[in-house]
């Protein structure tokens, strides 16, 4: 039996339950079904389980502008999660939503103006087929099973547990070890302060530096806001405004005037690291800032 729908969404993550809430706003007359792979919700932050996970950008922007986020701007992942639940229950996504549904495969017909889509029910192992008018790929770009890890020499004769950071057991213990970190983006910022709390000693091995924009975990706009008794969904957008506003200036002077960003930048680092902290030579990036994206670092 085939079953029809307008709109299949391919994924519960973040953009597939945002895509199901402005359907239902804007195309409320419209059918659809959501088809996640997983047992719940949450792609990425479902997915990832390794020491500190958390957003690396602000939840006023990353979040949803139709439901006020509240709380620290960069938030770890039980509380993005616990946002999406809010998300889904107070709309009613859930009913909508097929967990455990491994999609095998998608073919066009332009005679019927149709998807059709195989899916593989993975807790019986039924093979499902349903049709659309419209397929709306959400699914991310992680393979969240098979994360890519390169093949280097002498691989074979490491004695130590190599994994990566995609495929990380929480039961893991770590404790008294010496750990290597590959790579110096938002995960490797995030888990080698975790590390440093239990492990003997952390090393970050890094091909460049990256730039960060270190400040506190807090936005002095909402909490003034709060302060004097605004409403949230006004706080929601008036420091959404905001940011984007800021980083469309520090975007400009990226590009205009690099050198005085990067003193800007070690600024902020010395305020917490000391007016003696050394940049040279293992944290001063190999490319101008913001030629790769600029992080920020709670």
């Amino acid at each position: 039996m085939t079953e029809h729908v307008d709109v299949l969404i391919v994924g519960a993550g973040i953009s597939g339950v945002g895509s199901a809430y402005h359907l239902q706003e804007q195309c409320p007359d419209k059918s659809y079904v959501i088809l996640e792979m997983k047992d719940t919700f949450g792609g990425t932050w479902e997915t990832h389980k390794y020491p500190g996970i958390r957003s690396d950008s602000d939840l006023y922007t990353f979040g949803y502008r139709f439901k006020p986020w509240v709380g620290e701007p960069i938030a770890k992942a039980d509380k993005i999660l616990a946002y999406m639940k809010e998300v889904i229950e107070e709309n009613h996504i859930d009913q909508h939503i097929r967990y455990g549904h491994r999609i095998i495969g998608c073919s066009w017909s332009s005679d019927k103006n149709l998807w059709t889509v195989r899916a593989l029910r993975l807790d019986d192992n039924q093979d499902l087929e349903f049709t659309c008018n419209f397929l709306w790929m959400c699914q991310g770009y992680y393979d969240h099973e098979n994360p890519y890890l390169p093949e280097w020499q002498g691989m074979d004769d490491y004695k130590g547990l190599f994994i990566h950071a995609q495929q990380w057991d929480p039961s893991i213990d770590y404790t008294g070890k010496k750990v290597l970190v590959i790579g110096s983006g938002a995960t490797a910022a995030t888990v080698v302060p975790e590390f440093a709390e239990k492990a003997e000693h952390v090393t970050m091995l890094q091909r460049s530096p990256t730039y960060f924009y270190c400040q506190e975990n807090r936005n002095e706009l909402a909490d003034r806001l709060r302060e004097i008794g605004i409403d949230e969904p006004t706080i929601h957008r008036v420091v959404r405004a905001q940011i984007m506003h800021d980083q469309n200036v520090m975007t400009e002077r990226c590009k205009n005037e690099p050198d005085a960003v990067f003193e800007d930048l070690k600024a902020l680092i010395r305020f917490y690291a000391g007016d003696d902290f050394e940049f040279e030579p293992h944290f001063t990036p190999r490319y101008r800032v913001w030629q790769q994206r600029l992080a920020f670092c709670p």
